[in-house]
Order: C-alpha cells, then structure tokens, then sequence
C-alpha cells in the first residue's frame, strides 16, 4: 500500500519478532506486540463501562493535585498513572498519559517533600 505512495521508500521485509516482555529488551529488526495475547492486557484500552461513568469522573484533591478519586494514591505509597487517570478529556490518549505522568510526579515530589525526603 505504501509503494504507489512512496515509490522511492525503501522496505525492509525481514520478519517481525515478537516483542519480549523484558526491561531493557534490544531488538535488530521491527517487532510486534499482540495485546490480545498479553496475559496482563487481554486486547483492552481504556473504556468506560455502562454505568461507571458517575463514579469514574469523580475528582478530589491530594497534595493540591487533582485526582481520579478511583484513582487517587493508597497510604501516599502507591501512586497510579496512565492515559486512564488523566484529569483531561483525553482518556485513551498519549496526551493523557503524558499529563498523568507529570501529575503523579509533582504529585510524589509533594508527597516526599512533607515527610522530609
């Protein structure tokens, strides 16, 4: 499909390899993940369920961070981010993830700066 488009685009057709599930995991040629197959994923993506919605959108403050109350930190020890916590209407998205992420980081800085750490 990309040859009509890009007649000059050079293609690699090595096979692909299945991505490991190993920190650090170093791959020579393209690779792909099957998060169907994913024991932890089972194919899913953030979606709100029938009848979830009310409870999945409430917000309450920790730290002076705004938080998912369905997500908000257990005992300031256990912090949760992903695209499924974000504040933003952009569940399901890279923005989301990104701005969970920086959230919950200023969110562990508060938390480490009050104990002294």
């Amino acid at each position: 499909m990309l040859r009509p488009v890009y007649p000059s685009l050079t293609l690699k057709t090595s096979p692909l390899e299945e991505a490991k599930d190993l920190q650090l995991a170093s791959y020579d040629n393209a690779v792909f993940k099957s998060w169907i197959d994913d024991p932890y994923s089972k194919g899913s993506y953030s979606n709100r369920a029938i009848g979830t919605a009310g409870w999945l959108s409430e917000m309450e403050n920790s730290h002076g961070e705004k938080v998912r109350t369905a997500f908000r930190p257990v005992d300031d020890k256990i912090f949760f981010a992903g695209e499924h916590t974000t504040i933003l209407d952009a569940m399901g998205t890279l923005e989301g993830a990104i701005e969970s992420g920086e959230r919950m980081a200023r969110l562990m800085d508060k938390v480490l700066r009050e104990r002294g750490g």
